[in-house]
């Protein structure tokens, strides 16, 4: 399933959010801001439930939540890093992506549900059966060959697995590698 939202209106309230002092919510670890937010059918958390005001974005996006784990940069790092080097008919040239497993970070919350959904900035929004993308062995990369992912890039999180992985995806389709991931969701 796939939903758009208007780019220059995402756009704008990301650059927005992001200039604004205060406007990031910080990891419990207190180790940067958060990039991307895991919500819903999971154990384990670090942050406190959906606030409208506070949590501006993801009211912007109509995604509220009892429960959520917030991950920076730097706890997505300190994962084992796992690589996916992937060439799609569409690309220049071959990528190297770097990060970790979707399904460690699965674990890690403790996710419970067995649909997983993941939106970009822009609203752009793939769900997966959560078996079908562990067995791919998905990562969120942070960084692509050898560099870290900017916002405005690809980054700075970027659903990457390697072509012909994903139960009924041709090895040609890249439309589910979302990337400007902010928001990863398990039902």
């Amino acid at each position: 399933m796939y939903k758009y939202l208007n780019a220059t209106k995402a756009l704008t309230l990301a650059i927005t959010l992001a200039l604004v002092p205060g406007a990031c919510t910080t990891t419990e670890t207190g180790t940067g801001p958060t990039i991307v937010t895991i919500t819903g059918a999971i154990e384990q958390t670090n942050r406190p439930r959906f606030e409208p005001f506070h949590d501006a974005f993801f009211n912007f996006h109509s995604i509220q939540f009892e429960t959520a784990y917030a991950f920076s940069a730097d706890d997505l790092a300190a994962f084992d890093q796992h690589e996916v080097t992937a060439k799609y008919p569409n690309w220049n040239d071959e990528v190297t992506a770097r990060g970790p497993l979707v399904s460690d970070l699965l674990t890690h919350v403790g996710a419970t549900g067995s649909t997983v959904s993941v939106k970009a900035f822009d609203g752009y929004t793939v769900e997966f059966d959560r078996e079908t993308l562990v067995r791919s062995d998905a990562i969120l990369a942070i960084q692509s060959d050898g560099t870290p992912l900017p916002t405005g890039g690809r980054g700075p999180t970027w659903l990457v697995f390697a072509p012909g992985t994903i139960d009924g995806r041709t090895a040609e389709d890249d439309r589910d590698l979302v990337w400007g991931i902010f928001h990863i969701g398990v039902e």
